[in-house]
């Protein structure tokens, strides 16, 4: 900020466990709990916040999709 005396320090960053909801046409990264996973598939947490919803549309493939980018 200018003019101002605040500092702020940034510490080393964590990832986070997610994936990208793709509802409304564009890219939302949402955090998720997973509860037990294999190969094909994992079961997540339900009635966490900022988390998934029954019918959610998710992409498969995270490395190709960035934050807020429109999915067509």
């Amino acid at each position: 900020m200018k003019d101002s005396s605040k500092r702020y320090q940034i510490s080393e960053t964590k990832s986070l466990i997610g994936v990208y909801n793709i509802n409304k046409g564009y890219a939302v990264f949402r955090e998720i709990t997973i509860i037990d996973e294999n190969e094909e598939y994992c079961i997540v947490e339900s009635n966490s916040s900022y988390g998934l919803a029954q019918y959610d549309h998710i992409a498969l493939d995270a490395s190709t999709v960035k934050e807020d980018a429109i999915v067509v």
